[in-house]
């Protein structure tokens, strides 16, 4: 099923392994360069050893793709460094931190600000990608904070839900922006 440059995300990612388990395909590959440590910028050649990456990656032929990625840890150099191993990944692909491909993060970023939350996450799963409608919207909401200058706040409950507001009770919705009444009939 392809060759294995056409299962690779990016540059620099080499696809050691293409495989179909149940009803979905696993694809192996590894990053061997290194680069210099997020904290100091000294490069290393010494390998500490290997850390693997499940991420969630762009569907094939209707089924979900899971994308193991292999990075090697590296032994800082430099003694008086506080971070004494690091791994480098490339941030165009896959963003630090991140559970999905930088491909997926954006196509799911593009849906949920056309379509809003719920109708995003019903097409998302009728891609192969399956991603709550929360998770949407909070994507939605940090690239937002990110290009405004700020700092997007991470951790638990710090990205609550941006569509509502418990007060009083009763639940309040707040819209990215204003959808026809059409389109609210279509959705239905």
């Amino acid at each position: 099923m392809g060759t294995d440059r056409e299962w690779a995300p990016g540059l620099g990612i080499e696809v050691t392994d293409v495989r179909q388990i149940d009803k979905r395909w696993v694809v192996s590959a590894t990053m061997k360069e290194c680069g210099p440590c997020p904290a100091c910028g000294t490069h290393s050649g010494a390998r500490h050893g290997w850390c693997v990456r499940r991420l969630q990656d762009l569907p094939a032929q209707r089924a979900a793709v899971e994308l193991q990625l292999k990075l090697a840890r590296w032994r800082c150099a430099n003694a008086g460094c506080a971070r004494h191993t690091f791994s480098v990944c490339q941030p165009e692909v896959v963003p630090a931190f991140a559970r999905r491909t930088r491909r997926v993060v954006d196509l799911a970023r593009l849906l949920a600000y056309t379509a809003g939350g719920r109708p995003a996450e019903r097409l998302m799963t009728c891609l192969g990608m399956p991603q709550s409608n929360d998770t949407l919207l909070r994507s939605l909401k940090r690239a937002v904070a990110t290009r405004q200058g700020a700092v997007p706040a991470r951790g638990r409950g710090a990205a609550r839900d941006l569509r509502s507001d418990r007060s009083g009770g009763e639940r309040r919705t707040r819209r990215l922006h204003a959808p026809s009444a059409t389109a609210d009939a279509e959705a239905l």
